[in-house]
């Protein structure tokens, strides 16, 4: 797997410096409700086209979650490896991709598309997928989370934990936490009153009332939270160079008490970039847009698979509207950078010193014999 893939904890998104909001919502490494691990994965050894291999994941409490997949009949930078065939692709029967998921009691669940990844264009290389919190269970410990991997050849290999450290080789697996924790409320107990009996009050005259004007009480409305909608990134290549591809993923979280409406997503991307592939967001040339409701505490992502075509440092802005649920709008945008090189070109050879000066006395040589013989000449 190329070195150079990150997770930037940004976002510096995914994570470059710059860019506004790009924070987690906790600190610590526990995974709750509310929140999205990314978890990514560098095999301990590459597969070619049609392999199949499994994720074994452990949680500290809770059954294993497994993860099967089949690398597809074509290798590209960025895939996503899903039951369906692939939307920017064409595939017959046999080469639809197999899945299977094994979640039945497990502490943790798959949180959307498990993406493959490809450092040569030849061989799948790695993958990235999602994690949240079954429904239920208590938070999880990351750190102590173990992560297998086993191939169509029973090779069976521990891969080793990077925690949020950037991955540095084969066989490591690292991860970030995304969303905010919904607080869990405990329950306080009622105190119990108990009601003695009081002796009957002593009979007076009762005074004839004098009219008084009343004032009706005027009623209060619930208060309705405010929603608070924040974009981050995320992505795996710091410095593609022209010609290569770069994953891109826009996380958009809640982080207000209040829920959002019509929320309305769009991002103007560049010329010097084309748009291969979108998941979780429509696309049309190169305008990407996406709408929806979102609850308090809720995230949603957006992957993007981009190719450099200029030699360019470009700005894609990202633009989001929407509205609280008495109809009021609210406003938010984020930039995304993406920095990219021209590609190497190697350096010309030197010349071995003292070849300069041989190559002139030659030349001398020659133009002097020419001479010499024109001028023997009748």
């Amino acid at each position: 797997m190329n070195m150079k893939i990150i997770t930037s904890g940004l976002i510096t998104l995914l994570l470059l410096s710059g860019i506004a909001d790009m924070t987690s919502a906790d600190t610590d490494t526990l995974l709750e409700h509310g929140e999205k691990a990314e978890i990514q994965v560098s095999f301990p050894q590459d597969l070619s086209a049609n392999d199949e291999f499994t994720i074994e994941i452990k949680p500290p409490t809770g059954a294993t979650l497994s993860i099967t997949r089949t690398a597809p009949a074509a290798i590209y930078s960025v895939m996503n490896l899903h039951f369906l065939l692939y939307p920017f692709m064409l595939y017959t029967a046999n080469e639809v991709i197999h899945t299977s998921v094994g979640q039945a009691t497990s502490s943790v669940e798959l949180a959307g598309d498990v993406i493959g990844l490809s450092a040569d264009g030849e061989h799948l290389t790695g993958i990235i997928f999602y994690l949240s919190l079954t429904a239920g269970q208590e938070p999880v410990d990351l750190n102590e989370m173990i992560i297998s991997y086993t191939d169509k050849e029973t090779y069976v290999a521990q891969l080793t934990p990077m925690k949020d450290k950037p991955l540095e080789r084969k066989g490591q697996w690292n991860y970030s936490i995304f969303g905010e924790a919904i607080p869990t409320p405990h329950p306080t107990s009622t105190p119990i009153i108990i009601s003695t009996p009081t002796p009957p009050p002593e009979v007076t005259p009762t005074p004839t009332p004098t009219p008084t004007s009343t004032s009706t009480p005027i009623p209060t409305k619930a208060l309705i939270g405010k929603p608070q909608l924040t974009v981050s990134q995320t992505t795996l290549r710091e410095e593609p160079e022209v010609g290569e591809d770069v994953l891109i993923t826009v996380t958009i979280s809640n982080t207000g008490d209040g829920i959002a409406k019509n929320i309305n997503l769009r991002e103007h991307i560049p010329s010097s970039v084309s748009v291969n592939y979108v998941d979780g967001a429509n696309s049309a040339g190169n305008l990407i847009t996406w709408s929806g409701d979102m609850d308090v505490g809720q995230t949603y992502s957006i992957i993007h698979s981009f190719r450099i075509l200029e030699e360019k440092n470009r700005a894609v802005p990202v633009k989001v509207t929407y509205e609280d649920e008495k109809g009021k709008r609210y406003e938010t945008s984020a930039t995304i950078y993406i920095s990219a090189k021209d590609e190497e070109t190697p350096a010309p050879t030197p010349l071995i010193p003292g070849f300069e000066a041989v190559f002139a006395i030659a030349g001398l040589l020659a133009v002097a014999y020419l001479i010499r013989i024109i001028r023997r000449s009748p």
